[in-house]
């Protein structure tokens, strides 16, 4: 239960919290300073968004059962191609700056030769689950694999043939 000048605000931050369609019920603002009365009207009265009685959305969303649209974007689509186009560095490093997704060090594209070249040093499998990682507490794990670790160096290498 929110009052009404909070609507867009408690949706985003039920979106982004992972709960796109909790259910909520709203009530006039403001709600101090009112008299018992006052308040009395604004719980006998109408949601101001739904324009629904306040008292029906609050018991229907403590009581009906979830249902398919509750449960959708629950569960997030994990998993990402293993090769993209082929693309230029320099077109990468364009693309890069301009959504300013770098600190402006060399971007070094991870072709199929330079990861094979990093796998060559460990024993694992690559497609061995290496690492989780938790995004946000509501979300499920992602699963990193030898080679994506290989795709993602920590390390910069001004040489794009060179590794240390």
């Amino acid at each position: 239960m929110h009052t009404h000048v909070f609507a867009r605000l408690v949706r985003s931050v039920t979106l982004a919290n992972g709960m796109p369609t909790a259910r909520q019920a709203f009530v006039p603002q403001p709600i101090v300073d009112r008299s018992p009365q006052q308040l009395r009207a604004y719980i006998e009265g109408a949601d101001p968004i739904t324009k629904r009685p306040f008292v029906q959305e609050v018991i229907e969303g403590l009581t009906r059962p979830l249902d398919d649209s509750d449960l959708k974007g629950v569960s997030f689509e994990r998993t990402t191609p293993r090769l993209l186009e082929p693309d230029t560095e320099d077109d990468l490093r364009a693309l890069f700056e301009e959504n300013h997704w770098t600190d402006h060090l060399p971007i070094i594209l991870p072709t199929e030769e330079r990861v094979a070249r990093m796998l060559e040093g460990t024993r694992r499998a690559a497609d061995e689950i290496v690492g989780k990682l938790r995004p946000t507490y509501f979300r499920e794990d992602w699963e990193f694999t030898v080679e994506k670790v290989a795709v993602m160096p920590s390390w910069r290498a001004q040489d794009p043939n060179t590794f240390p």
